[in-house]
This record gives C-alpha cells, structure tokens and sequence, in this order.
C-alpha cells in the first residue's frame, strides 16, 4: 500500500510539472507572437491570438494591454475600453493603460470619465500622453438654424446658439451657452387681420461630475426672455439627470421643472441606448418623456440610431413624436416652446472631423407643427441647421 502510494505521488508530481511546464511555454508562445504583431502593427492577428489564449485562460496585463490598444488603433473603443479595464485591474497605475482608458473614454462621448483616469497620471505622464485633466476652456461650439415653413403666414425663423465648455476638475464638465430666435407671425381671424414679432433670448448652464467609471450625475438651469411684441415674460427651467453607461449599454434618467407666467411645466423620462462593439460604432437609442402642463399630461417618445460612416464622418437620425409644449432635450438645452407647438419631428444630422480639433455638423429635418390660434390645423416646417466646435 506504502509503495503504491509513493508510486501515485511520484505520477502527480510529474504530471504537474509537466502542466507547468506547458504552462510556461504557452505563455512565452503568446507572449511573443502578441509582441510582435503588435511591435508590426498587425491587429487582426494580435486580437485572434490575444483572445484565443484568453479563452484558454490565460490573461495578464501586458496581453490586455496589446488587445486594447489594437482595438483603439482601429477606431473600436468599445473592445478597447473592455481590454484596457482589464488590464487596469491587473495594474491601476500603468501610465499607459490609464492614458489610453482616458482617451477610449473621451472617445465614447465620456469626458468626465476620463478624468477618473487622469487624475491617477503623474503630472510626467499627463504630458508625455498629451493628456490636460483641467483646461479653462475646453471647447467652443457654435452652431444656427434655419427654417422655411409651408405657410405664407409664418416667416421663415432663425436661430443662433454660442457655447463654451470648461474643466475646473478633472471629473467635473461646465457647459455655457447663450442664444437668440427670432421669427414674425400674421394671424387671420374673421374679422381681423394681425402680425407680430416673436423674440427670445436664452442662457444655459451645465455640469456634470463622474461619481464613477459607470455612473454620471448632471444638473442644469436654463433661462429664456420671451417677447411677443405686446408681452414679454421670463422662464426658469431647473434641470437634473443621472447616467449609468456600461459601453454597451447606456441608461438616463432625468427630470425638471418648468416655471413662467403661462403656468408651471414637470417633466420626467428616461433613455436607454446600446452601443455595438466594431469599428462602425452602431448606437441605437430611445426613450420616452411624460411633460405635466398644468396638470394635463403629454407623452414624448423619441427613437434614433448613429453609425459611422468612415474615420471622419458620423450619421445620425432620430424621430420624436408628442404635443412638444415647453418639451426640452439634452439635458434641457433645447426647449420646444415656440408658439405653434411641434407635434412630430424627424431628421438627419452628418457630423464631420475635419482635424483632431474641429468638427463640424450638418443638419437638416421636417417638423409637423400645430397653429396656436386653431391646433386643428397644420402646417410643416423644413429645418437646416449647421455648426462647428473646435476642441482644446
């Protein structure tokens, strides 16, 4: 019994050293075969040989790094962020992991995530990576509209919007905006012919602060001086949302409060959106608002989808639907209060990189707007919008 024991013992020992051993060659196997396509820059071999090994169970930072970094090469920072969070949990100080999570994530539309990432940087590697957590102005954006109704007796409306966007903290975004829209109205009743002038003049504050890589908060104010020519008030808009992205999947919630001469105006609604992994960075969205007017309530529901059209170019269109009576989106920046109230709203809009700096976006839409002074009736109205914003 003794011997055989000794016998089986002596099996085990050998049996697992032989597993070491096999262990140890297949890591300096994938080891250097991932060196060197990524040393050549030969991606799909480096992503098929980087997770081939991962799904035999072997991982390690310097292996996250190389899949990470090859997905980010190639424009897919969804799987690049993936990768690189995975090296993260190997390393939370690797100047190189941390520098190319923050750039994933100001990529995938998250800067205030990526200053999570870069606060952790030494003030050395924030400049070798070209990487500033705290910038006084961080971008300027600008962007007009015009529109051309289908009836003679509205003329064709302008608008004009100025924004700047500012990091005091790495993890803390503020966005200003002012702007201005102007438009003449002429109403015929039965017995009387009128026209008049329609003005409104409004600024916008944002902030938004990263609690964690998953989770946003985000508040705003927004005030807009309405003047028709006989009347003139001011509206207050108070503003706050929370967002959980998970790459794949984004949730937001938010809700605010509306307040003017015309009465008191809650709104409350939630999105949801998935963001395929791949190069294309196909995005699908949608959500639905419920805007109390009075206490009359009024459902909002929008669907839209985003794609990328090449290394520069970015497409997205969107619908929304509902009785959009002081209805306000992005996170309130735009309020739907004009005096004939939209009831369906459709449109493209073709984002371009022209540089590492400056984008510009072409916009153009329909809306199917009621007459304020009989909603029985409609009329549509053709949108082209264009803008830039250069970034620091």
């Amino acid at each position: 019994m003794g011997k055989k024991f000794r016998y089986l013992a002596l099996i085990l020992i050998v049996f697992s050293q032989n597993l070491k051993s096999q262990d140890n060659i297949d890591f300096q196997k994938t080891d250097s075969i991932t060196y060197s396509f990524y040393l050549k820059g030969m991606w799909n071999e480096l992503q098929e040989a980087g997770n081939e090994a991962i799904g035999k169970g072997l991982d390690y930072k310097f292996l996250r790094q190389r899949l990470g970094y090859s997905y980010f090469a190639e424009g897919d920072y969804v799987r690049a962020s993936k990768h690189l969070q995975k090296a993260y949990d190997f390393d939370s100080y690797d100047p190189f992991t941390l520098s190319y999570l923050y750039y994933s994530n100001l990529y995938l539309g998250k800067p205030e995530v990526a200053g999570l990432y870069a606060t952790r940087l030494t003030p050395s590697s924030q400049v070798y990576y070209k990487i500033e957590p705290v910038k006084a102005v961080e971008d300027v954006d600008f962007e007009f509209s015009f529109k051309i109704p289908s009836t003679r007796l509205r003329s064709n409306p302008w608008y004009y919007r100025l924004g700047l966007g500012s990091r005091p903290f790495a993890r803390l975004g503020i966005y200003q905006s002012v702007s201005a829209f102007s438009q003449n109205i002429s109403v015929r009743y039965p017995t009387l012919y009128d026209r008049f002038s329609t003005r409104q003049y409004e600024y916008y504050l944002t902030a938004r602060y990263a609690l964690s890589r998953n989770l946003t908060l985000q508040g705003a104010y927004h005030l807009m001086y309405t003047d028709y020519s006989a009347s003139s008030f001011y509206t207050n808009i108070a503003y706050a949302g929370a967002v959980a992205d998970f790459n794949l999947l984004r949730i937001q919630a938010d809700a605010s409060f509306t307040g003017n001469t015309l009465g008191t105006f809650r709104q409350a609604g939630i999105k949801a959106g998935f963001r395929f992994p791949g190069i294309q960075n196909l995005v699908l969205n949608g959500g639905t608002a419920i805007v109390n007017n009075n206490g009359s309530d009024e459902i909002i529901w929008n669907a839209g989808a985003g794609i990328k059209l090449s290394r520069k170019i970015y497409a997205e269109g969107g619908l929304t639907s509902g009785n959009m009576n002081y209805y306000n989106d992005y996170d309130a920046l735009y309020v739907y209060n004009s005096i004939d109230p939209v009831s369906l709203k459709t449109g493209v809009t073709i984002n371009i990189l022209t540089d590492e700096n400056l984008t510009f976006w072409i916009y153009t839409g329909s809306e199917s707007k009621k007459y304020f002074e009989n909603e029985i009736y409609k009329y549509n109205q053709f949108t082209f919008l264009g803008g830039l914003r250069w970034r620091h």
